[in-house]
């Protein structure tokens, strides 16, 4: 790590890629392989860095953020949407309240062309929250996608309706409702 950290991320990678010759197992060297690999642009060689890291991870917490990493890998720089969908469920399956996951998982679903999928990950989501403002943004975030992956706008609006009505001086909510028919107009 100290060559990266001097601006020699050739050698840097080249050493890690011996070490991991010599012990493939190593996690901190793994995870440093994969970070520089990431930083790099590298996106096959962090790919399987991370497939490999998150096999030696005990930890929920650190497995969930390489899950993370894979999923953006997979949603971004290696377009794969199964593995983007199969990398957030990991992720969701050690932090089931991760908003980012289930934000990003909800855009995969739909771009994969499974908007009910989407509808019912974002349903249990808002049956999770614990707090009126947690539910409050979980609503919200199911109105939008059932208007905008599911295609349905009047059942977007009555789910804004009802939180209207158990809220009625709510700005926010107000404010997404106006922000619908402004949509549809």
């Amino acid at each position: 790590r100290a060559l990266a950290d001097v601006g020699d991320r050739a050698q840097a990678k080249a050493a890690l890629a011996a070490a991991l010759d010599a012990n493939p197992d190593h996690v901190e060297a793994l995870s440093t392989f994969a970070e520089l690999c990431t930083e790099e642009g590298d996106w096959n060689a962090a790919e399987q860095a991370y497939i490999r890291l998150v096999r030696h991870v005990p930890e929920p917490a650190r497995q969930a953020q390489i899950y993370r990493r894979l999923g953006e890998l997979y949603d971004v720089s290696l377009p794969n949407p199964e593995r983007a969908e199969l990398a957030y469920r990991e992720v969701l399956k050690r932090e089931p309240d991760d908003a980012d996951s289930v934000s990003r998982l909800v855009q995969v679903l739909g771009r994969r062309g499974v908007p009910e999928k989407a509808v019912e990950l974002q349903t249990e989501f808002l049956s999770r929250a614990s707090t009126p403002e947690a539910k409050r943004e979980r609503t919200l975030g199911l109105a939008l996608v059932v208007e905008q992956l599911g295609g349905d706008r009047k059942k977007a609006e009555a789910i804004l309706d009802k939180a209207r009505k158990e809220a009625p001086l709510d700005h926010t909510i107000l404010r997404a409702l106006v922000e619908m028919h402004q949509r549809a107009n």
